[in-house]
């Protein structure tokens, strides 16, 4: 049978964690990882981490439950090619990254949703408007660009793009957004930077693109989206 540690800092002399074979240890300044059936009242100085059905974890603090802690492999990088978008003026679908679980939002949190590829045009000023969004293209506008000029000077044949937008959470349901558009891209504008999305259901952060004549063929060749912190 186990027996019972204590790991103390030797600068603070603060318990770091205190944990027994029952998961029932108290300690006061101390961190306590518990399986029972229900928390007990955390006092002051402590924090528990409690789980209910003896997989999932939240935690128990004074001032109650949060809600489940979603495990790392939730935010796993997802990386991948996206779709080759040709003979269309609508809005379409470019590239998907990875999907935030229901209540996965946290203040503090930064996304990087980056893609890349090939962009040819049958005329010079033809554009493509890009865009951000959280639970698909139907969803929440995190960046929106205004049209971009491929290349004014005139038509371009497989030309190198790089698109890169790196999202903050101010709060679990509050973002500000920047980006960056390259080579040969000259937007009119970044008309939203900031915006308020759901934290109640999953979410699919996407790349779209709008282009301005059916003559313009982009393809993503490849993409990748992290949770950087």
């Amino acid at each position: 049978m186990p027996t019972p540690q204590q790991v103390t800092s030797t600068t603070t002399d603060l318990v770091v964690w205190e944990v027994d074979n029952t998961g029932n240890v108290r300690q006061d300044g101390g961190i306590e990882f518990k399986a029972n059936p229900s928390p007990e009242a955390t006092p002051a100085g402590h924090m528990q981490l409690y789980s209910p059905d003896g997989s999932g974890l939240r935690i128990a603090t004074p001032d109650g439950l949060s809600a489940p802690l979603t495990p790392g492999p939730a935010y796993a990088a997802v990386t991948g090619a996206g779709a080759t978008v040709t003979g269309v003026t609508a809005k379409t679908l470019l590239a998907s990254g990875m999907t935030i679980p229901s209540g996965g939002f946290a203040a503090g949190q930064l996304y990087r949703f980056c893609a890349w590829g090939t962009i040819t045009t049958t005329a010079g000023a033809q554009t493509v408007t890009l865009e951000t969004y959280l639970g698909g293209i139907a969803g929440t506008a995190i960046i929106q660009l205004g049209a971009a000029t491929v290349n004014a000077g005139g038509a371009v044949t497989g030309a190198a793009w790089l698109y890169r937008t790196e999202i903050e959470l101010l709060t679990a349901t509050g973002t500000a957004s920047w980006c960056d558009l390259a080579l040969n891209f000259f937007p009119t504008s970044v008309t939203q930077q900031s915006a308020t999305i759901t934290n109640a259901s999953a979410q699919q952060l996407v790349l779209a693109v709008t282009p301005s004549a059916a003559g313009v063929s982009m393809t993503c060749t490849g993409s990748y989206c992290q949770r950087v912190l």
